[in-house]
């Protein structure tokens, strides 16, 4: 599994895994209970 890098948006903290895909907290498959989006639910695609 890739290094999990932070990467910090206006109002939102997401981790960046899998290339180009950022999920939340609720997708802990690929992403640590540390990684959570503050008012954003569900996952984005760049």
């Amino acid at each position: 599994m890739k290094k999990q890098r932070w990467r910090f948006t206006k109002k939102n903290r997401v981790c960046e895994v899998c290339g180009n895909r950022f999920y939340s907290k609720e997708m802990d498959l690929y992403c640590s209970e540390s990684c959570y989006l503050y008012e954003v639910n569900g996952w984005f695609t760049n």
